[in-house]
């Protein structure tokens, strides 16, 4: 399948690709990329947040030969978002850590899956998430808006909007109005966590746009 699936999930999330191909350099890559196989270069993520969605649409417009499809869940190329730093680092400075109990850690943070990388210390449970790392990945986000690129893209295109999510209001349509021939889908009862809120209406609307 040689589609390159992104989601807008942890920033702070990475991993690393095991191989270079196209000009493309060895380099970490969000957790929100659920797949991606460019010619020789692949790298696999799950699904989670961050820059997933933005580092799938530069590559997509950059490098339009290794990209059969592009598919973007809750991320765009709308900025500049200068209250974006403050706006993560007041959420990340709300935890109550440390939590007592993993089961209090979900009620705080909506989903077991925000407990599976925590640890357990003397205290009680830490999130192993370094703050100014998150701040600095999201820097960028801050003063760039990406409509040329976004415009430039020739791929197919899927966009997956959260219908309780956090995209800006006038960007899928805007998304549109430069790329008429992308497709949109709205998930009913799902927020900027789609895969978490909706993973079957999600898996639903990624195998109806992919092919075969």
């Amino acid at each position: 399948m040689n589609s390159l699936a992104c989601g807008d999930r942890e920033p702070h999330e990475r991993e690393r690709s095991s191989d270079t191909a196209g000009g493309l350099p060895q380099r970490g890559l969000p957790r929100s990329c659920q797949l991606a196989v460019l010619s020789r270069f692949t790298v696999w993520t799950s699904e989670r947040q961050g820059l997933g969605g933005h580092t799938a649409m530069l590559l997509a417009a950059s490098h339009s030969h290794l990209v059969k499809s592009l598919i973007l869940i809750e991320a765009g190329p709308a900025g500049p978002a200068p209250d974006l730093p403050t706006q993560i680092a007041t959420w990340l400075d709300s935890w109550p850590t440390p939590f007592k109990s993993l089961e209090e850690a979900q009620s705080f943070l909506g989903h077991e899956a925000w407990t599976r990388t925590m640890e357990q210390r003397a205290d009680g449970w830490h999130s192993t998430m370094d703050r100014t790392t998150i701040i600095d990945t999201i820097a960028e986000l801050a003063t760039t808006a990406y409509w040329d690129e976004w415009s430039r893209i020739t791929c197919p295109t899927l966009l997956i909007q959260g219908e309780q999510g956090t995209m800006r209001p006038d960007e899928p349509s805007t998304m549109l109005a430069h790329r008429p021939d992308t497709h949109l889908v709205r998930i009913a009862d799902a927020a900027h966590d789609v895969h978490l809120d909706q993973p079957a209406r999600l898996h639903e609307a990624i195998a109806t746009f992919l092919p075969g």
